[in-house]
């Protein structure tokens, strides 16, 4: 899922929902194209979850192994409505270039998070954050992620901490680590794939998911790997193009958010 208006992959209000084994990116054309209405909502998150209806919640919500490339946000947690986040899990995913990393803001009470086996890399934005949680959590886990850029930007409820060692010893950080995970080429950013015949012209032809994803693979000597952090996406058949997703809403029922854009619901 690539350059979508305001956030490629969204779940909304809808519990117990699994958003996994997906591509977002956007591209640098896409972060460069005019704000309307004095917001930048084409510079779009790349995956997000709040509650925009009351009388529903995102409760149960599992973020594992996707790859979100130069977003607003790799995931963001925010509130619409006053509703409180719990049970959230983020795991295994690879945030690559990202203006921010991995964040957590709900005013309304945040509690049983498990946030691990996570690479957020590449950050050099200094208005962003590698990783913010505000508030503070209770009852939540954070272990085995990687974290590096350019800027040592955290935040713990309402401090922010500009060394890692801060930041971990407040998340109570286990096993994770400052350090470069060592990916193939995370300087790389995706391409636009859309055509602009007004301006930019036409976008660039659609590559394999393999080629996609190639550059944020783990190096050899990768610290990750004795962590087992990052993702891994299952390329599948040499057919598929790349991974799509889809925006979950309102109904309750327990569903899958997955490759090649299929929502399952489990039964």
């Amino acid at each position: 899922m690539a350059d979508s208006w305001s956030v490629n992959i969204y779940v909304d209000g809808s519990s117990n929902v699994t958003v996994e084994r997906n591509l977002s990116w956007l591209s640098t054309d896409a972060r460069n194209w005019k704000p309307v209405g004095m917001e930048n909502l084409q510079i779009a998150e790349g995956i997000s979850s709040a509650t925009e209806l009351e009388g529903h919640n995102t409760n149960g919500l599992k973020v594992i192994n996707n790859i979100v490339i130069g977003a607003k946000s790799c995931f963001l947690d925010w509130q619409s409505v006053s509703v409180a986040v719990s049970n959230h899990t983020i795991a295994n995913n690879t945030c690559v270039g990202n203006d921010t990393g991995i964040a957590f803001g709900v005013p309304a009470g945040l509690s049983n998070l498990t946030v691990e086996n996570n690479i957020v890399t590449a950050h050099t934005n200094v208005s962003g954050w590698l990783a913010n949680s505000d508030p503070v959590p209770s009852s939540s886990t954070f272990n085995h992620n990687i974290y590096y850029g350019t800027v040592l930007s955290f935040k713990w409820g309402s401090t922010v901490y500009s060394t890692f060692s801060s930041w971990a010893a407040v998340a109570g950080e286990s096993g994770s680590s400052f350090t470069d995970p060592l990916l193939v080429d995370a300087s790389v950013r995706l391409p636009r794939l859309w055509d602009d015949p007004g301006g930019l012209g036409n976008g660039a032809a659609l590559q394999s998911l393999a080629t996609y994803i190639a550059p944020y693979a783990l190096t050899a000597n990768s610290p990750a790997i004795a962590i087992n952090a990052g993702a891994i996406l299952d390329i599948g058949t040499s057919s598929d193009t790349s991974t799509s997703s889809g925006t979950s809403s309102g109904d309750g029922s327990a569903q899958t958010v997955s490759k090649k854009g299929q929502g399952k619901t489990k039964r």
